[in-house]
């Protein structure tokens, strides 16, 4: 989640402040950060999913 907050705030920089002059673009990497940033979305969806879903285990085993 820091990941897309951190995304979130260049994207503001990048639309309101000076230091991103005219020609400035942002390269591959702010497109792996995104894709990046969906993936971890996408599969926290389907692990939560799964937790909702699958049967309970039963709990943890004591080890003698």
């Amino acid at each position: 989640m820091t990941q897309c907050g951190a995304v979130s705030l260049v994207a503001y920089l990048y639309d309101y402040d000076d230091r991103f002059f005219v020609g400035w673009k942002l390269d591959l990497s702010w497109v792996m950060t995104t894709v990046s940033w969906s993936v971890m979305l996408v599969i926290a969806g389907f692990v939560s999913i799964a937790g909702w879903v699958m049967p309970p285990e039963g709990g943890y085993e004591l080890l003698k």
